[in-house]
């Protein structure tokens, strides 16, 4: 008997062992924009994910807008979420998520780069204030495009969702109801702004720096009790994602990285070359780090326009930047 207990006892540590031992599944959110949000990429690269299969894996999850994506993160539907600052402020004061800013995603208008720009037929609105009666399209309530239109129809004597309809519209369908006149106001993002550019039947009403001036567009938001207990695992993926962002922003791997972004998203080299990683595209921080006084400002504005039931300080208690730090001390 005291045998078949030693064995027992020995079967049941291996099985604990074992399970303890499975990679932390790491389900991202993103949009379904890529290269914009990296999205699948980071499923497709894996040469630059050395810890990927081992203490993590990855899952990315298409959920369109910070709004969806956020109470997808407060289900514990994705580990990972890319928001907004106006989403941030919601997480934080409205739905009292415990969660932390653990990385960069994006940001717009800054060091020169891409502020996408919202879209007419050429000839048609000529003002904002011309908005009136129309029909603006933004990609998702509570997004950082939504928050635009509302900032700048203010600043024209327009009120949002009064003065003009709001419908929600998929990226990739921004262009086709523009011209089928379904709406009179598009925003755009990566390629389609370079579709825009190239027809004659476009032009550009404003743009997010028009709008808002420069942003931090978006974060990596992760709940705070998910970091502490997958710290390891947190820090490795971290690790990884600092090596690949720094390859695949490099000049000098810009041909390869085009490929990679072509083989994923399907789309011609023609459409992509133009852009991508240029600054005729969004930022994107090299060591993955967010510009928190940015963000703080972004997170203020909100406030100021009545976008957001409140401010909050975002350092120290809901930034995190030590996954960062430790994973910068492995790199050279």
């Amino acid at each position: 008997m005291i045998r078949i207990a030693v064995l027992l006892a020995a079967a049941i540590a291996t099985f604990a062992g074992a399970a303890a031992a499975e990679p932390v599944k790491l389900r991202i959110q993103h949009t379904g924009a890529v290269p914009g949000m990296f999205g699948n990429l980071l499923e497709g690269i894996t040469d630059h994910y050395r810890h990927y299969g081992k203490s993590y894996v990855i899952e990315s999850i298409v959920i369109r807008g910070s709004g969806a994506a956020m109470t997808a993160l407060a289900a514990r539907e994705v580990e990972i979420a890319a928001i907004s600052y106006e989403g941030l402020t919601h997480s934080i004061v409205t739905a009292k998520l415990d969660v932390r800013v653990i990385a960069d995603v994006l940001a717009a208008g800054v060091h020169g780069h891409l502020a996408s720009p919202f879209v007419v037929r050429k000839g048609d609105i000529k003002t904002i204030a011309g908005l009136k009666g129309r029909v603006v399209s933004t990609p998702t309530r509570g997004s950082t495009a939504d928050t635009a239109i509302s900032i700048i129809a203010a600043k024209n004597g327009l009120r949002h969702g009064i003065d003009y309809q709001i419908v929600e519209v998929a990226f990739p369908a921004m262009l086709p109801a523009l011209e089928s006149k379904r709406i009179d106001l598009a925003y755009l993002v990566p390629p389609w702004h370079i579709i825009a550019e190239r027809s004659p039947s476009y032009e550009t009403l404003f743009t997010m720096y028009d709008a808002v001036g420069p942003i931090q567009s978006l974060v990596w938001l992760a709940h705070a009790d998910f970091i502490a207990k997958n710290r390891g695992a947190m820090v490795d993926f971290m690790e990884d994602h600092i090596r690949f962002r720094r390859w695949i922003l490099d000049p000098a791997n810009r041909e390869a990285a085009l490929k990679e972004v072509v083989r994923v998203t399907k789309q011609p080299m023609e459409l992509v070359e133009p852009w991508a990683f240029t600054k005729r595209d969004h930022y994107r921080a090299l060591d993955a780090r967010p510009d928190l006084v940015l963000l703080q400002k972004n997170i203020d504005m909100a406030k100021e326009q009545g976008l957001a039931p409140d401010r909050f300080d975002l350092v120290p208690k809901y930034a995190d930047m030590t996954l960062i730090e430790d994973a910068l001390k492995r790199i050279k």
